[in-house]
This record gives structure tokens, sequence and C-alpha cells, in this order.
């Protein structure tokens, strides 16, 4: 039986046992059987990706106050040794199946020692001025981190680096991919919540999506909304209402509850809103209404 399963049947144990569906002995002997749930160390989680994080920005530091000093091969060689040295970081944690802090601060060192290379090698031979082509790279080698280290920390990088990418790349009309990008994280926002519910880090990984997913949806909904842009807002936070009960549905607690808070404030900041009048009066006119707004609102 997987975690969540486990915390459920530990929740439900003292109402059974309360009511007399399940006898003492019987709730004692289920828990023996499954044993104590793993307590998450949010401390440890949070030091640790402070430890990688840091880490990475003192080594950025580092080679920027040397980068002129070296040579093209001494560029490429400290570039890729970094990568190299990250990468073995984190498989050596995945083998001896370390702490779960430790393994996710090597992975968002991995991940940032990624993007230090990729952007160290692109200088050296001027590879790309493109900011928008960067983050995309960056993005796509960074994915498989997730995967392989079953990292929500380094999932929530990638969010949050599709939705930058969507906002370098509005004006030239390729922000819509940005919603192929959140579905790539899919199977393992699945596997982690299956795995471990609404623990801390899934929890984190949940606000990080649902806070994106909306900031999305203002970047790519500029050129197509008009006359419904607030009733397709609208829509969108009643949406995350509806999943937070009947698609991967979210604990009572507040950290554990994303698209429900988001979704019931949003929903209020946009009644407040439209409670003034200069709101209405600012309004495409509904004659105006463009095809691909009423194709948003059914979606």
């Amino acid at each position: 039986m997987d975690q969540r399963s486990v915390r459920w049947l530990y929740q439900q144990l003292p109402v059974l046992v309360a009511k007399g569906i399940v006898a003492p002995e019987t709730a004692a002997a289920l828990r023996q059987h499954y044993g104590p749930l793993p307590a998450e160390r949010s401390r440890l989680l949070v030091f640790g990706l402070l430890g990688g994080g840091l880490i990475g920005l003192g080594i950025i530091l580092l080679i920027a106050n040397n980068w002129e000093m070296l040579n093209r091969g001494w560029r490429l060689a400290l570039s890729m040794t970094l990568l190299l040295v990250a990468q073995g970081i984190a498989v050596f944690g995945h083998k001896k199946q370390l702490d779960l802090s430790w393994l996710e601060g090597a992975a968002l060192f991995w991940a940032a020692m990624t993007g230090v290379t990729l952007a160290l090698v692109s200088q050296t031979y001027h590879l790309s001025e493109n900011t928008g082509a960067f983050l995309l790279a960056w993005l796509l080698l960074v994915l498989p981190i997730a995967y392989l280290l079953n990292s929500a920390m380094v999932a929530a990088a990638v969010v949050v680096l599709a939705t930058v990418w969507a906002g370098t790349t509005h004006w030239s009309g390729d922000d819509g991919w940005v919603w192929g990008l959140y579905l790539l994280l899919g199977p393992l926002v699945w596997r982690l919540w299956r795995q471990e519910a609404w623990s801390g880090r899934v929890a984190f990984l949940g606000w990080v999506l649902s806070l994106a997913m909306l900031a999305a949806l203002a970047i790519t909904g500029q050129r197509w909304l008009h006359a419904l842009a607030w009733l397709v807002f609208g829509a969108f936070l009643l949406r995350y209402r509806w999943e937070s009960y009947f698609v991967l549905p979210e604990d009572a607690k507040f950290y554990g509850a994303p698209r429900r808070i988001i979704g019931t404030g949003g929903l209020f900041v946009l009644l407040f809103i439209l409670s003034f009048r200069g709101v209405w009066e600012s309004m495409t006119p509904l004659w105006r209404t463009m095809p691909g707004e009423w194709w948003l609102l059914a979606g």
C-alpha cells in the first residue's frame, strides 16, 4: 500500500475505533503491520535546497570573477567539469539512497549546473544570443533530471523556466507551446502524488504549477481574449476549484490545497475588480467577440 493510502487509513482508524467498527487490538495490529509513516523533514529539505542553491551561486561568482583570465580551452573544460561533478553527486546520492533533503539538493544543484554550463559554452563560442532559445534548451535538458531523481523541486524549476520562456516569446507567437511543456510534467506530478499525497514538496510543486498556469493564461490570452476575458478567467478559477476535489484531491490543510486556495481567492479578487464601473465600461462589446474566445471558454 502506498504512503497516501496508509496516511488515509491512519486518519480513519480513530474514527472506526470510536464507533466500534474496528477493535483497538485490530487498529494496533494494522499500525504495526504498515509501520510508522516516514516523518517529513521539512527543515532538512529547506536547508538541503538552500545548500545546493548557495553552492551553485558561489561557483558562478567564482567563475565570473576569473572568467577573463581563462582561454577557450580552460573555459570549456571548467564548464564540463562542473556538469560532471554535479552529475556524479546526484548519481552517488541516488545509488546510496540518501535522505530526501540531500537528494533534492543534489538534483537542484545538477539542474543549476546544467544551466551554468549551457550559458558558459554559449558565451564562449558565441552560439546564440536568443534568451528564449537558451531557456527552452535549459528546460529540456533539466526535464529528464526531474524524472530520473523523482525531484519535485527540479520539476518546479522546469515550471518556472517554461513560464519565463512563454513571457520572452510572447511577441513571436510561440508562447502557446507553454501548455505543452506543462503537460510534459503530468506523469511526474501523478507519480509523486500517488507516492506521497500532498507532502511538503509535492504541495510546493502544486503551488508553483498552479500560479504558473494562471500566469501563462494571462500571457497567452493577450492575443485571444477581449470581450470574454474576465469570463474565461472566472471559468479557469472555477476549474481549479473543481480539480481540487475530483482531480488529485487536495488536503484540508492550507498548504496542501493550492488550487482550492488560488481558485477561491482568485474568484474573490475577480469579483472585486468587476465591482468597478470603469472595468465594465472598458470592456470590448460582446458582438466583437473573436471565435477563439469561445473555444477558450469551452475548454
